[in-house]
């Protein structure tokens, strides 16, 4: 349907008025689900991922705190653009490297040389680095469960990267919904 406006009335198609109403509840309509999309999309924390991916990392290019680290890799997959990713460990928090007191940055600084030193000897010892990636955080960061296999032929066990970091006291438990038990000053106290 389309309506043109009658230059003696200033109304709309034949219908009076109607066709004012209507032409102005169409538009904020519109403009109202346009609002609600812009909204969600830029709220939303996460781009969920449909199955996990499993990526090989080829190279550690940048260790950031002890949750978060740069890579290479040469997987190929429709969801992945690209051979260099960000990633964060799932599930785990790090001390932040800008901490709010110097103990934090002192936890955050072993944190990082733990997380560092496991990448680089798994990548030095031929041992392969995988990341199962569940999703994507609102910064972009492939978001997954990080793990060591070890070279094959040489036995051992896998590592999960994020429980050893819980273990060794340089990481705490973390969900999607924030941080659990209200951690904001535990690194401090």
């Amino acid at each position: 349907m389309h309506l043109t406006q009658n230059a003696n009335t200033g109304n709309y198609g034949n219908y009076g008025n109607y066709g004012n109403y209507a032409l102005k509840a169409t538009a904020t309509a519109i403009a109202t689900v346009a609002l609600t999309l812009a909204t969600v999309m830029l709220l939303a924390p996460t781009t969920a991922i449909a199955k996990p991916i499993s990526i090989n990392v080829t190279s550690i290019v940048y260790v950031a705190d002890g949750d978060t680290f740069t890579i290479t890799t040469d997987t190929v997959h429709k969801v992945l653009v690209g051979k260099r990713f960000t990633v964060r460990i799932n599930a785990i928090d790090a001390p932040e490297i800008k901490g709010r007191c110097p103990k934090e940055r002192s936890y955050a600084k072993q944190a990082k040389q733990l997380l560092t030193n496991m990448l680089n000897n798994a990548t030095a010892n031929n041992a392969n680095v995988e990341v199962v990636s569940l999703y994507k955080d609102r910064f972009g960061r492939l978001v997954g469960d990080v793990y060591i296999h070890p070279k094959k032929g040489q036995g051992g066990e896998v590592v999960d990267v994020g429980k050893v970091m819980l273990s060794e006291g340089l990481a705490l438990p973390y969900s999607t919904k924030g941080r659990k038990n209200n951690y904001d000053n535990f690194w401090c106290s």
